[in-house]
């Protein structure tokens, strides 16, 4: 008898070691404690928490495949959540629900700047230090009304506006084109009011300088108000500057003057808008997307990695890098 106990247990032993660890569940909720143990009626609250946590035990307990379920709400991140090194893992909504990693975060305390139409708030007061850079592609401040993205202050107000014969010492001429340039942008103004732009603390030029395959953020160094011509700060863009080349001007808050526009003074931490007509700070949203890391979540060294049914809002560049 003790014999075929012997064999029951080794077979026994033998079945379980086959089918390796179970597959583990763990449970998210905007209103859960990151104290708790992330199980569906004592749920973690953060995803990074979560995200850190569940791998901790992925590994310490070798678990062949785990499940993240986020309860329905908004996520508002403040690091990008790292998968890194697992196999078969799965972030998802709760059944019927819709998880929302957000970086926006809400402005409020709003004034009239004097008599204008437009308001003014202080983002340091809102808990927002990071303004972000105006011609970054990874780190550029949005604004949102509503859920609808707003403009940043610029002229035009739509389109592009055309620069005048380019001016600079080189000349530049692709004559099987007859396209005319100069090495250093310096350009003839289309309109006066870009004499005021020099007194901007920050202006931004946006344009197709040479080519119309390549554009450029570049900042706006001087104006000769005498000779009528602009000049654009160094390092001057490779190609150089053509006669009639698009551009346009932003982050001047001189040129505010449109609903939806708006800007930020960096120095004072001072936000800009013209807001809608009938807005309403108790009953309609405005956010400002503070999110600074390139990404929400990073997938590196991993398998069959999953992300099901949900969103990412109001980050400054992208979702998920893999």
């Amino acid at each position: 008898m003790k014999t075929i106990l012997t064999i029951l247990s080794a077979m026994l032993c033998a079945i379980a070691s086959a089918q390796g660890p179970k597959p583990v569940t763990f449970y998210i909720s905007p209103e859960g404690n990151d104290n708790f143990k992330g199980t569906v009626k004592r749920p973690w609250k953060t995803p990074e928490m979560a995200v850190l946590k569940a791998s901790e035990y992925i590994r310490a307990h070798e678990c062949d495949s785990a499940t993240l379920v986020f309860a329905g709400g908004e996520y508002f991140l403040t690091d990008s959540l790292c998968i890194d090194s697992l196999k078969n893992v799965t972030l998802t909504s709760a059944e019927g629900e819709e998880a929302v990693f957000t970086g926006l975060k809400k402005v409020t305390g709003w004034t009239r700047d004097g008599d204008s139409k437009i308001l003014k708030a202080d983002l340091r007061a809102c808990g927002i230090e990071d303004f972000g850079e105006v011609t970054s592609s990874i780190n550029r401040v949005d604004l949102y009304f509503n859920g609808e993205r707003q403009t940043l202050a610029r002229w035009p107000d739509s389109g592009f506006a055309r620069a005048g014969k380019a001016v600079g010492e080189t000349d530049l001429a692709e004559t099987w084109l007859h396209i005319h340039g100069t090495k250093e942008g310096v350009l003839k103004c289309p309109d006066e009011r870009i004499m005021k732009w020099e007194d901007e603390n920050d202006p931004i030029l946006f344009g197709y300088w040479y080519w119309d395959w390549h554009n450029a953020f570049c900042k706006l160094g001087s104006v000769d108000r005498e000779a009528g011509t602009f000049t654009i700060a160094e390092p001057w863009d490779k190609y150089g500057y053509r006669d009639g080349c698009r551009f346009l001007g932003m982050n001047l808050l001189c040129e505010l003057d449109t609903t939806g526009e708006y800007y930020i003074d960096r120095s004072a931490g001072i936000l800009y808008w013209m807001a809608p007509d009938g807005f309403d700070e108790n009953r309609d949203e405005v956010t400002l997307s503070i999110f600074s890391r390139p990404y929400m979540i990073t997938i590196k060294d991993c398998e069959n990695v999953n992300v099901c049914g949900m969103t990412f809002k109001g980050g400054r560049h992208g979702a998920i890098d893999i």
